[in-house]
């Protein structure tokens, strides 16, 4: 299955992704918090370079190639800094159709519900 990308934040993201990301995104931004995309829609060299990594004990915990949501372009790794930012994201983010599946990856959000964004 081909993905549709567009980029946000200098990064490659899954168009639907990319729209309820934005409009999380302004929502955001009306509270004084800045939302930021690290990590988008990674291919499957990409994320075997990143499991292979983790797994020699360089990096952060990567899926195996073919299990990671980065591949679909639904999921997004946001810059989370700051307490502000995570609190308005834990707050907010279900509104877009985002949530944080990972614990213990703060940074980690993945669209799971493909509703359009208010």
């Amino acid at each position: 299955m081909k993905v549709q990308l567009v980029i946000v934040d200098y990064r490659e993201v899954e168009i639907r992704t990319a729209r309820a990301f934005r409009a999380m995104q302004r929502a955001a931004l009306e509270d004084n918090i800045e939302l930021m995309i690290y990590s988008g829609f990674r291919t499957h060299e990409r994320q075997t370079w990143l499991y292979r990594a983790w797994r020699a004990g360089v990096g952060n915990r990567a899926a195996r190639p073919g299990f990671s949501n980065h591949q679909s372009g639904r999921a997004l790794d946001l810059v989370v800094h700051d307490p502000e930012t995570l609190a308005w994201l834990d707050r907010h983010a279900r509104r877009f159709g985002f949530r944080r599946t990972v614990p213990k990856e703060p940074w980690h959000w993945e669209l799971v519900e493909r509703s359009r964004p208010r």
